[in-house]
């Protein structure tokens, strides 16, 4: 196979990637939006815009380890179902299973640095919000 061959794959990962960059944006953003009074609150009692965007950062880098460790998980068992069962229905072979461990960590790794680059932008907006407006929110 010759590199040509999968571009449109490498492209479709591109564009999955993309879309999960905004996905995560627009569900921080979201969260910020409906903890604006707690934002406030905390902004109030001391908490500098540093210390608060570094907490919308380690919350999504959280969601993002979660995510790939659940990510792993259900693509093990989706792949030794579909070796193990499927494909033995389907046509009686029993295919060995081997676990891409350099890839299965690079792409967990990529799905940690998307949400945590996500996350900048937002964590830069709950930075911007001035406490007097994020107390008077709702």
């Amino acid at each position: 196979m010759c590199s040509s061959d999968l571009a449109l794959t490498r492209v479709l990962e591109l564009v999955t990637m993309v879309i999960a960059v905004l996905s995560v944006v627009n569900t921080l953003m979201t969260a910020i939006l409906d903890r604006m009074r707690e934002i406030g609150v905390l902004r109030a009692i001391g908490m500098v815009r540093g210390q608060l965007a570094r907490m919308v950062v380690v919350e999504s880098t959280a969601l993002a380890v979660v995510a790939a460790v659940v990510g792993l998980a259900v693509g093990t068992v989706n792949g030794w179902l579909i070796l193990h069962v499927v494909q033995a229905q389907d046509n009686g072979w029993d295919l060995p299973m081997a676990l891409p461990w350099s890839s299965l960590a690079t792409y967990a790794l990529a799905v940690v640095a998307v949400g945590c680059l996500a996350a900048l932008y937002p964590a830069r907006m709950a930075g911007r919000v001035e406490v007097k407006e994020a107390l008077g929110y709702e």
